[in-house]
């Protein structure tokens, strides 16, 4: 039975390529949730068979996640406070509750932004708090690499090991 399910999950995963790769962590890196496990994981089977190459696709996935999140940080820079003030408690976010988690956010921005991009569903929203506190364009995007870079290695190294 599991072997009828890894066949599969890799017939699945052989549809992906470097473009559809590209195009499925820019979405993953925009405020849209979707997973990254999907391309990443698929990236790594079919680098374990010899169809891809896991370090171009590392690449292509990290050039995926500058453009989406340089973006993301680019529009909460123009609409990010204003936008809470006034349409905050639309989605239950208090006045005093947002200006608190900034404070909270601006006392290690570094930390979070960095272990922000490990954590599944956390990942898609840094472009935000980031924005929130004033953090440098640079160092967002530093730390916003640095962490995405772990986190693809570790998925498209599992999909090796699970392709192998």
């Amino acid at each position: 039975m599991l072997e009828a399910f890894y066949g599969y999950i890799f017939q699945l995963f052989q549809g992906i390529d470097y473009t559809a790769l590209f195009v499925m962590m820019l979405i993953e890196s925009s405020m849209i949730p979707f997973p990254s496990e999907i391309p990443l994981l698929a990236i790594g089977i079919n680098a374990a068979k010899g169809t891809m190459n896991p370090f171009l696709g590392l690449l292509i996935s990290l050039i995926a996640i500058f453009i989406g999140a340089s973006v993301n940080y680019l529009i909460w820079r123009y609409i990010g406070d204003r936008f809470f003030e006034k349409y905050g408690k639309y989605f239950m976010i208090k006045r005093e509750a947002y200006h608190e988690a900034k404070k909270l956010y601006a006392k290690d921005a570094t930390f979070y932004t960095f272990y922000g991009r490990l954590i599944p569903l956390v990942r898609q929203l840094m472009s935000l708090p980031a924005w929130m506190v004033r953090m440098p364009f640079w160092k967002f995007i530093s730390l916003t690499l640095a962490g995405s870079s772990i986190w693809h290695i570790i998925l498209i190294s599992l999909g090796y090991f699970i392709g192998d």
